[in-house]
């Protein structure tokens, strides 16, 4: 969860231009609820009483009103993509300058494929989060909460039949997210996987044709490769099972609307405008719990990314500047080693790493000339290494 709370933060430098994109969203879902009013009044009245000037009235009003939300969501699309492509340049831009800043300690464990994924599909699926994800879960809830109001407010039962959906529709919806979240998280990872693969086999290709390694290279990037592709086909599956069961729901729910309507009207309770209305708003609350599917797609992958963006923006430096530290206005070049040792973080847990050097103490003077010498491993470079503080 505070995950999603640090993603919705992202959106605090564009917090006015997120409002005014909220609020576009209801302009446009308020214009879109009074073309089913329009229709109703055209059958009702214009259909049945035979008055051709009501037709022509409702009709250029749903035409105005179709013109004015165009523009409207237009601008709100626009608007959208305006925030979440900001919001990208930011965290990419922090991303590279935090991977920069970071000791070598870091880059020493770290792959390149999973860094260059992070800033780029990572981030990716952040924006869209952001884009979509963030401000429209807040308008389908609200679109959500409206017109189930409305349909209470014209004809309780139909609403009630309306909305037995919703439960059942919710629960696959929610399942969805859950099983998909984590295969979310693994893609992404195999993604990283294979930019390391191919990073690899790219900058040392001299190597590569040296050795007659290419078809080695290739069933490694094979191997990745279809990793990715069962990944990507589970979510797939998920999809393609979750997405026709709802509409299932979605059928049965209009049947049931008709079949009690239809009655409703013969018994003299509803008019054939006013069945047409409620149809029209059940449809329109058909849409945001359809979309309800695909946000928790975008929620689970957005979330999968956070963690992987914010793991490397969390991480602290192990070299650091102390707080009394003592400003270097007038270097002389003496450089003065007394008993440092050094040993490198274990890729395993469990060993305990050696040390590369133990109690190395010199003094090189300004003009003088030191020699390191020493064999294969004996801790040359990384005495080299640590002068610029690199460690």
């Amino acid at each position: 969860m505070g995950i999603v709370w640090r993603l919705f933060g992202l959106l605090k430098k564009y917090w006015f231009w997120a409002t005014v994109s909220m609020i576009l969203l209801i302009a446009t879902t308020l214009m879109a609820l009074a073309v089913p009013d329009y229709i109703k009044t055209a059958i009702d009245t214009g259909v049945t009483a035979g008055d051709k000037k009501v037709l022509m009235t409702m009709g250029l009003l749903i035409i105005g009103v179709s013109v004015l939300r165009g523009i409207l969501t237009f601008a709100q699309s626009y608007l959208s993509e305006y925030i979440g492509q900001k919001i990208a340049y930011d965290l990419r831009n922090r991303l590279y300058d935090r991977i920069q800043r970071l000791s070598f300690a870091f880059h020493d464990s770290a792959q390149t494929g999973q860094l260059m994924s992070r800033a780029t599909q990572d981030v990716e699926a952040v924006r869209i989060f952001v884009a979509m994800g963030a401000v429209r879960s807040i308008y389908m809830l609200l679109t959500l909460v409206g017109i189930a109001g409305l349909l209470f407010f014209f004809n309780w039962q139909l609403a009630l039949v309306t909305l037995a959906i919703l439960p059942p529709v919710a629960f696959i919806a929610l399942r969805m997210g859950v099983k998909q979240r984590p295969i979310w998280l693994h893609l992404q990872q195999e993604l990283a996987l294979m930019n390391i693969v191919m990073q690899e086999a790219f900058s040392g290709m001299r190597v590569v044709k040296a050795f007659n390694r290419q078809h080695s290279e290739t069933v490694k990037f094979e191997r990745e490769a279809f990793a990715l592709y069962e990944d990507t086909i589970k979510t797939a599956k998920i999809q393609s099972f979750n997405g026709p069961l709802m509409g299932l729901f979605f059928s049965i729910s209009a049947a049931a609307i008709i079949y009690v309507g239809g009655h409703q009207i013969i018994s003299g309770q509803l008019t054939a405008g006013e069945l047409a209305q409620f149809v029209l708003y059940s449809g329109m609350l058909a849409m945001p719990i359809r979309m309800l599917g695909f946000m928790v797609n975008i929620v689970a992958r957005g979330i999968s990314a956070g963690e992987r963006i914010f793991e490397v923006l969390d991480t602290e430096s192990a070299v650091k500047e102390k707080t009394d530290a003592i400003e270097l206005t007038n270097a002389h070049g003496n450089v003065k080693f007394e008993n440092v040792s050094f040993r490198y973080t274990s890729m395993n847990k469990n060993e305990t790493p050696r040390y590369v050097l133990r109690n190395i103490s010199f003094n090189a003077k300004p003009g003088e000339m030191v020699a390191l010498l020493g064999a294969t491993g004996s801790g040359k470079t990384t005495l080299v290494n640590l002068v610029p503080r690199f460690y």
